[in-house]
């Protein structure tokens, strides 16, 4: 009864470590989704300064050919020739910065894909294994009160066969003391 109920403790702690080394597994894919998103986190930082500096200098260029309309620097084709050149340089960084919000857009997309996915992830990992852990531990729990329930009878038994031999003993030792009175005869 004693080995059983060791066997059956034997049995749920080892359930019980693999259970760990499940969850520290499960940890290191989290930790591994959860870099990804900061490395996505830092070229979208990069991607929304790029955006900055091509306004900044979108409004250089505008407040550089507002100013030299009002001027009045150039005169006759110079002027409309630099006007063209300010326009176009306009319309290409304008062009350019319409492509950096696409993809800043884009990185906040993909972004919000992996949270979703890391939230989804770690969701059904406590679900799946907080689960089986705590029926693990219940489990467990069972083992080691059957485990002590055993051991309390073992030390029950063994209390009532000290009992039986003591009496057994005393009434073998009165048995042969009443045979050695009657071989003696009356007295």
């Amino acid at each position: 009864a004693n080995v059983e109920g060791r066997r059956a403790k034997a049995e749920a702690d080892a359930r019980e470590a693999k259970l760990r080394e499940d969850l520290q597994k499960k940890d290191v894919e989290v930790a591994e989704v959860k870099a990804r998103g900061a490395v996505k986190r830092r070229s979208e930082e990069k991607l929304e300064e790029e955006v900055k500096k091509l306004q900044g200098e979108v409004e250089k260029l505008k407040g550089a050919a507002n100013k030299a309309e009002e001027d009045g620097v150039k005169r006759g084709e110079d002027f409309e020739e630099e006007k063209k050149r300010l326009t176009e340089a306009i319309r290409n960084l304008t062009e350019s910065m319409k492509a950096k919000d696409a993809a800043v857009e884009s990185a906040l997309k993909e972004k919000a894909k992996i949270q979703n996915y890391t939230s989804s992830v770690l969701s059904k990992f406590q679900d799946k294994y907080l689960v089986a852990l705590t029926q693990c531990k219940r489990k467990l729990k069972d083992e080691r009160a059957k485990a002590e329930a055993l051991e309390a009878k073992l030390k029950q038994d063994k209390a009532l066969s000290r009992r039986e031999e003591k009496l057994l003993s005393s009434s073998i030792y009165t048995v042969g003391m009443r045979m050695l009175q009657e071989r003696q005869g009356p007295s």
